[in-house]
């Protein structure tokens, strides 16, 4: 089992060496999968195509839904269950986990600069777009607006009003409504915007 991690390694790890998966086009679908997944009005065929898409580039299923549960814990708490799993298997005597020289000699690529600071704003506008579909304050922003050379600060608050702008969508359904920058959601009802507010709408 070792041997043929290592092997994967000179190619694709963990796949098919004919595989067209690099770090940069993961981190572009994942940011697809991730945006589709999020918006409210994504169809089923949206995001049965961006999972079409993984499987062509040569994305593991099951490597990335663990990836994907992985990264939805805190980083201690992942780290710790990676390692009872480990402790569980060498117990009931595992292969993949009573071979010592099993991560050995595998390579892992590292994203192009280019690839890996888009991503990394995604990250940001996302961390935004989560605190506005919660409805929380735009006040909230880590991002320091002091520092002129910092771009975080606008990368976060472009991503709380998508969030707004998403959670006015699943409160009303496409009605008219508008969102403002205490997170509360409110109806449209005139020409001017005026609107009232959407019991239990209200930030948290």
């Amino acid at each position: 089992m070792a041997e043929k991690l290592m092997n994967d390694a000179d190619g694709a790890p963990g796949g098919d060496v004919s595989s067209n998966l690099t770090p940069e086009t993961f981190l572009e679908v994942f940011r697809e999968w991730r945006e589709v997944r999020r918006e409210q009005s994504a169809s089923a065929t949206a995001v049965a195509r961006v999972g079409k898409r993984m499987k062509s580039i040569g994305i593991d299923k099951q490597a990335f839904d663990m990836f994907e549960n992985l990264s939805d814990m805190d980083p201690d708490d992942a780290v710790n269950l990676l390692k009872t799993v480990m402790r569980y298997g060498k117990w009931a005597a595992r292969g993949f986990a009573t071979q010592q020289d099993l991560f050995r000699g595998m390579a892992v690529e590292v994203p192009k600069e280019a690839a890996r600071a888009d991503f990394h704003e995604f990250e940001i506008e996302d961390q935004g777009y989560v605190a506005g579909f919660q409805g929380r304050k735009i006040e909230e922003n880590p991002y320091p607006h002091e520092e002129a050379d910092n771009p975080n600060y606008a990368i976060w608050r472009t991503g709380w009003h998508k969030g707004q702008a998403a959670r006015v969508e699943k409160a009303f359904g496409g009605k008219q409504s508008a969102a403002d920058g205490t997170g509360e959601v409110k109806e449209a009802t005139g020409a001017k915007g005026r609107g009232r507010k959407r019991k239990g709408a209200g930030g948290g």
